[in-house]
Formats: C-alpha cells, structure tokens, sequence
C-alpha cells in the first residue's frame, strides 16, 4: 500500500534521496516516512510539505505518519 507522500514524490519525479538532499535531512529516515514505517516530526512534516508543495494534513495523518493511499 502506497501513501499519500509517496505518490506526491512520484508525481514529482521526486526520490527519497533527492527529497532528503533537498531537506538535508538523513536519507534513510525520509525513506521510512515516506513508505509509512516511521513518524515525521512536525517541523519535518511542514518541510516535507512545502518542498512538495502541498499542505501537511494532505500527507501526513495527526500522528505524523504518511497518509495510506485509498485503494
């Protein structure tokens, strides 16, 4: 199952490395958020979305995780 942030990034051409490059954040904690299998911090849930140009209640839910994707 996708997620929310996922398919953002995908649209975007954007990858996981590109995104925490952009960020200058670690790479493999993007990675977990972005797949869903970790929580974002606020201050990183509003970076995330601004650098994806979109608004945090649209990626993440109020815990922090990326949204899952409706089937």
């Amino acid at each position: 199952m996708d997620t929310a942030l996922k398919e953002h990034m995908v649209k975007q051409g954007i990858t996981a490395h590109t995104l925490a490059k952009k960020l200058g954040g670690n790479r493999t904690k993007i990675y977990e958020i972005t797949k869903g299998f970790s929580r974002a911090t606020v201050p990183l849930q509003d970076k995330i979305a601004k650098a994806l140009n979109a608004t945090k209640e649209d990626l993440f839910d109020e815990n922090g995780m990326a949204r899952k994707c409706e089937e």
